[in-house]
């Protein structure tokens, strides 16, 4: 168990969204995927107003991985060099606010723990995602975020 109470777990359903994406795979991806991504996004003016950014990994084993970042765009943003443009069809999940990178893994392990006491599955086609509520460039320890595990409908 995490260091939050089961009772902070939420069912959420996420808007279908369209999104700019980034992948890099390297020893430090998520900065490495965020710097990229807010050094793109600010040169385009899309961070100046509303948005949502999300982040997922690719699992694999240390040191070098994949981590993909997600940041909410309009109709008028087109796909450039390695950003791509994707339309989330949103979904349902279980979400769980945490507050500190360090936080991160025991979060997974509730929220995964808590579906599955639920009677709640997997839904493997979609991402388990992380969502910054802070800024980029947030200390780490006392950076919001929002995990959001998929589940099957």
């Amino acid at each position: 168990m995490g260091d939050h109470d089961d009772e902070e777990v939420k069912l959420e359903r996420l808007p279908a969204m369209r999104v700019a994406c980034v992948a890099v795979n390297s020893s430090t991806p998520e900065w490495d995927s965020l710097s990229k991504m807010k050094a793109w996004a600010e040169s385009k003016g899309l961070m100046s107003g509303p948005y949502r950014l999300f982040g997922y990994d690719s699992c694999l084993p240390d040191p070098d991985h994949t981590y993909t970042v997600w940041l909410t765009v309009g109709p008028d943003v087109e796909p450039e060099g390695d950003f791509e443009i994707k339309e989330f069809p949103g979904g349902l999940f279980a979400a769980l606010p945490i507050t500190g990178i360090p936080a991160i893994g025991p979060g997974w392990r509730q929220v995964a723990e808590w579906s599955r006491r639920n009677g709640h599955r997997c839904n493997e086609a979609l991402p388990c995602l992380e969502e910054a509520l802070d800024p980029i460039g947030t200390p780490e320890d006392t950076v919001r975020m929002k995990l959001y595990y998929a589940l099957a409908e």
